[in-house]
């Protein structure tokens, strides 16, 4: 990724789970450094819907149910690199930190 381009973030989190552990303050925060891809389904995407969205992302921010990264999936992860991140669900948001 040049220093200049915007990071290309997928979240496969479903939208009505996003909606219960993230805030507007959240997502805004993401989207302020990249331009996001969301799940815009209610139920967690399939390996095959994964397979295809990951294609050009430099990161993946995912839940409790996402699908496995399988070799299939990583086959097609043509971009993103290796981060781990780890997320805590409280009663008011989701709080991410980078490791």
């Amino acid at each position: 990724m040049k220093e200049l381009d915007r990071a290309r973030i997928l979240v496969t989190i479903p939208r009505g789970l996003l909606e219960k552990v993230s805030t507007d303050k959240d997502i805004e925060k993401i989207k302020s450094f990249a331009d996001v891809v969301f799940n815009d389904k209610d139920r967690n995407l399939t390996e095959e819907e994964l397979s295809e969205l990951i294609k050009g992302v430099d990161g993946c921010i995912t839940s409790w149910g996402s699908p496995r990264f399988t070799r299939e999936v990583l086959a097609n992860a043509d971009t993103v690199s290796y981060t781990h991140l780890r997320a805590h669900e409280t009663s008011l948001h989701l709080v991410c930190r980078l490791l």
